[in-house]
């Protein structure tokens, strides 16, 4: 089931267009929408838990740090070394944050893929009963990462099959791609 606006953990970001004013930062947010990103997380008990891409959600600011858990370079099949973490906040709402380094570990063979996203949300919802898991889809890479690393060329088919299996295993999601597109796209011309 694809998230739209009924959950109002990340549709925040939905309710002011990228291309926004002056106090608008490097993550295209602002800082009224980071405090009520931030309050609605807080909120909800919610937590996200992933690679880098989450990091990235504290470090600007986006999130407090006590909602994100994270590792450099982590991939799905080993996401259980952060569920110490995840487990002493007991969230109600999980977002999972993983596949770029997934995509480059096993390029054309997504299966893998998805085989380790399958176990481990059945891993989840037996270790975090309570808990709703979302997953966030793989996020679009730049150019330049793109033509250095191409892996990413299979980010698409990646995606595809990932909301397959969501569909299957009734796993809400997000799509956040559209965001993050329209804020590169407002930055490369203005």
């Amino acid at each position: 089931t694809h998230i739209t606006s009924d959950i109002t953990l990340y549709a925040v970001w939905k309710k002011v267009p990228v291309k926004t004013t002056t106090n608008t930062n490097i993550t295209g947010t602002t800082s009224e929408q980071k405090s009520e990103i931030k309050r609605v997380f807080t909120e909800k008990h919610a937590m996200v838990v992933g690679d880098s891409m989450a990091e990235g959600l504290s470090c600007y600011g986006v999130l407090n740090k006590e909602n994100v858990v994270f590792t450099r370079g982590r991939r799905i099949d080993n996401m259980e070394k952060d569920l110490d973490g995840v487990k002493a906040y007991n969230p109600n709402y999980l977002f999972l944050s993983y596949g770029c380094n997934d995509i480059l570990a096993w390029g054309s063979n997504y299966q893998k893929f998805i085989n380790f996203y399958r176990e481990k949300i059945e891993f989840l919802r037996n270790e975090l009963p309570n808990t709703k898991i979302i997953v966030n889809l793989i996020l679009p890479v730049g150019e330049n990462a793109l033509k250095s690393r191409t892996q990413y060329q299979y980010l698409n088919t990646y995606n595809e099959k990932l909301v397959e299996l969501l569909n299957e295993l009734n796993v809400p999601y997000l799509d956040n791609s559209e965001y993050l597109n329209a804020y590169n796209y407002w930055k490369a011309h203005n």
